[in-house]
């Protein structure tokens, strides 16, 4: 099947791009009411010029092949969705933004998730997180529809490298209570104490 003309793999073996915020098991509505989607942000390092130009050329070229759905509007107009972020602008004192550029690809469909030999994987609910590496195939498209304008990122599959630290604010019951029975027993020593000395 021949690719579409905004088809772009981000990421590679020799540098692959981290994921964060991914959601790719269950679609999410990103507001209330909103249309529910898969979806996951692919982050690299600044000093990763050559993704950099090789993502902002493909965004030129739907730009200039997608005139006749964007009237005329490009990156230099107001309100223009832009899909390239530098996460020091937009995300400043997250340490996973820092010195990156990232880009967030959503879908109404299901990606397919691979491991480095192309085979799928046999657990992705677990085996694919934010923090793992990898590299990502999307589609990017021209849209003008409810008040909106720009260029949109559809996620098509994702191939999972490596792992990584997890990125999840979320604590395991291990760390909610490890010091939670050393407490109890201060607490029920200093009421032993003040037992003797009444």
């Amino acid at each position: 099947m021949a690719k579409k003309e905004g088809f772009l793999i981000i990421g590679s073996r020799e540098k692959p791009v981290r994921f964060s915020y991914a959601n790719t098991d269950i679609p999410r509505a990103q507001e209330e009411g909103g249309v529910a989607k898969y979806s996951v942000s692919m982050v690299w390092s600044k000093s990763n010029i050559a993704l950099t130009a090789k993502v902002k050329a493909k965004i030129d070229e739907i730009i200039i092949s997608g005139k006749d759905v964007l009237k005329g509007a490009n990156a230099k107009t107001k309100k223009f969705k832009y899909p390239l972020y530098d996460g020091d602008e937009e995300k400043p004192g997250d340490p996973v933004y820092k010195d990156c550029m990232y880009v967030n690809a959503n879908s109404l469909e299901k990606p397919q998730i691979v491991d480095e030999k192309n085979e799928e994987l046999f657990n992705p609910k677990e085996e694919f997180y934010s923090g793992c590496y990898g590299r990502g195939s999307v589609n990017l498209y021209a849209f003008n529809k409810n008040g909106g304008i720009g260029i949109g990122v559809g996620l098509s599959n994702l191939q999972k490298y490596k792992d990584g630290e997890k990125l999840s604010s979320r604590t395991t019951a291990a760390e909610d209570f490890a010091d939670d029975e050393q407490e109890e027993y201060q607490v029920e020593k200093g009421a032993d104490e003040v037992d003797e000395f009444l």
